[in-house]
């Protein structure tokens, strides 16, 4: 959640993982959420997508750009 910037979030090992997960039989699912600020997110959500798709994996990832909206400290 926030900025996916490559320097926080190495897309690329993330997902190298993620499939490695599948691969060794644990159907696990991937949620990701990016700035809706930053250009730069969307770009790496849908390089993501791409990258799913091709594994045959998206139906176990969900990932998109919105705002959360801070905490109240109460839940």
């Amino acid at each position: 959640m926030g900025s996916l910037h490559l320097a926080r979030f190495p897309l690329i090992e993330v997902f190298r993982a993620f499939k490695r997960v599948h691969k060794e039989g644990l159907e696990a699912n991937l949620r990701i959420i990016g700035a809706p600020k930053h250009k730069f997110d969307s770009m790496v959500i849908l390089k993501l997508k791409r990258l799913s798709e091709r594994a045959n994996l998206e139906k176990y990832i969900n990932a998109t750009c919105q705002r959360i909206p801070p905490s109240d400290g109460v839940e």
